[in-house]
């Protein structure tokens, strides 16, 4: 084949791949339960304030919480992109940046092992990405992991200049205030430097740079070390930070099996790491990363990126025409499983955030509902959004911004009706509102005890959303108009 009709089979590909991982990541955001909203907001109110929130600050519970804002920066990215273009344009900006992660670690791969197999292995890797893709900080590292390992792959102790220190230096600042993830940039360079160690004299003053870049931050050393140390202060359950095998267990999702399975199959292509020119750089990737996503599955995407490159080079390796059939075969049959995590036809058809979710947040703003607002972990960031400067939240998804026996209260107050009195009476709540799809055991058992509570009356409710009202002078209007037949709800166990 002519070098120029190869060149163009190759854009072709190239372009046709990179629309299959926009198509996967075109799919809309539920913000009633994402983080995205309150992003937006710390965006907003970095420029209010001229610095970063340093406190719980959008709770009434505990607003003078100390808490380290460890993703200040991404919230002023979103809010000036929401501010310019919206959610639509957010969602595009967002596509923009994991394409541009593909994209880079597509062309580090394919210069070692070929673009054939490469993108092989890139759609076998496109469910493990696909897992996370909501609008959130850590898109921004998925690009700066992609842009450490563009550079790392090439980089030796004879080739590294000070050009280069001091652009991991300037890379690590902007991804330190950027997401916590942050941590993995030392990590990917220590990796890099043992890999070299014969060499270190020469590589010392890179990751010395890089590590100290860290600091660079508003929070200064705690801010560096937040990675470390925010477990210390984790009231919360996040299935995020779950393992596979506990998710496997508790959701039955097919999902975590795949997973397991694709493990599997990236420990296997290990076969002939003998023959591989750096085996420890590759190896020491593999363990660390795929340990991470077995431990918590909020890095499963990141495991995902990782291993494409790495799997890549050990299949490239064997070369065999037969394992190629196999692994387009293997690619085709996963993004034809027909549910969403996989199959490719099963894609919603929209960017941005699922509109009919915002009626809730319209719904309380348009008649003027008043607070207390008691609400449940998962929608505080969507209430902080639409309700910023009008009330604050009883508690929003962040973990570390809370002592952890307020989370054991939140709990108790659901589960026990003495503790829900008690803490009705010092709270004065006159609004519930609540993400009614909340799974832990003690949230519908609740629902359905306020739906039967003659002092509570419900007002609104969509397929995410749930509004309850206190009984109360100033709230007769707005229940006589609205208040919704108990028959709509199944308030009895079956």
């Amino acid at each position: 084949m002519p070098k120029m009709a190869k060149k163009i089979a190759k854009s072709i590909l190239i372009i046709v791949l990179l629309t299959l991982c926009a198509i996967f990541f075109a799919k809309p955001t539920d913000i009633v339960n994402a983080d995205l909203g309150r992003h937006i907001i710390n965006g907003q109110v970095f420029f209010e304030n001229d610095w970063p929130i340093t406190t719980n600050y959008y709770s009434y519970t505990k607003t003078n919480f100390p808490v380290i804002n460890h993703h200040w920066a991404s919230g002023i990215v979103f809010y000036l992109i929401y501010q310019a273009v919206d959610f639509q344009g957010l969602a595009l900006f967002y596509i923009a940046i994991i394409l541009a992660t593909l994209a880079l670690i597509i062309h580090t791969s394919r210069k070692q092992n070929g673009l054939l197999t490469t993108a092989i292995v890139t759609l076998l890797a496109l469910p493990l990405l696909y897992y996370r893709t909501d609008i959130r900080p850590e898109g921004l590292s998925y690009l700066f992991i992609a842009i450490y390992l563009y550079y790392l792959n090439k980089l030796t102790p004879e080739n590294l200049q000070r050009k280069h220190i001091f652009m991991f230096a300037a890379l690590q600042i902007f991804w330190t205030n950027l997401h916590i993830f942050f941590a993995f940039g030392p990590l990917l360079i220590i990796l890099w430097q043992l890999h070299y160690i014969r060499s270190w004299k020469k590589t010392w003053a890179l990751i010395i740079t890089t590590c100290f870049s860290c600091l660079i931050n508003p929070a200064f050393i705690q801010g560096a070390l937040v990675p470390l140390t925010i477990f210390h202060n984790y009231g919360y359950m996040l299935a995020e930070n779950q393992t596979i095998f506990f998710m496997r267990l508790r959701t039955h999702n097919p999902f975590y099996t795949y997973t397991l399975i694709y493990m599997l199959f990236t420990a296997l292509s290990f076969l002939p790491i003998q023959r591989i020119k750096k085996p420890f750089w590759n190896l020491s990737q593999f363990l660390i990363f795929g340990g991470l996503a077995l431990c918590a599955v909020r890095s499963i995407p990141i495991f995902g990126l990782i291993s494409i490159s790495i799997v890549s080079q050990n299949i490239h390796k064997l070369k065999t025409r037969h394992l190629q059939l196999i692994l387009i075969g293997l690619a085709i049959i996963t993004l034809s499983i027909p549910i969403p995590y996989f199959c490719i036809w099963k894609q919603p058809r929209q960017i941005g955030i699922t509109t009919p979710l915002q009626e809730a947040a319209q719904f309380f703003k348009y008649y003027d509902l008043k607070g207390p607002i008691f609400n449940n972990y998962d929608n505080g960031s969507y209430l902080i959004f639409h309700l910023y400067g009008q009330e604050k939240v009883f508690v929003d998804n962040r973990p570390e911004a809370y002592p952890t026996d307020f989370f054991k209260t939140y709990e108790t107050l659901q589960k026990d009706e003495a503790a829900w009195q008690t803490a009705l009476k010092k709270h004065q709540f006159n609004t519930i509102f609540f993400d009614r799809r909340d799974m832990t055991e003690w949230a519908q058992p609740f629902l359905i005890k306020r739906l039967q509570d003659p002092e509570w009356a419900p007002v609104y409710v969509d397929t995410a959303s749930i509004i309850l009202i206190r009984r109360t002078p100033q709230n007769e209007a707005i229940i006589k108009n609205h208040e919704l037949a108990k028959s709509l709800f199944m308030t009895t166990k079956s």
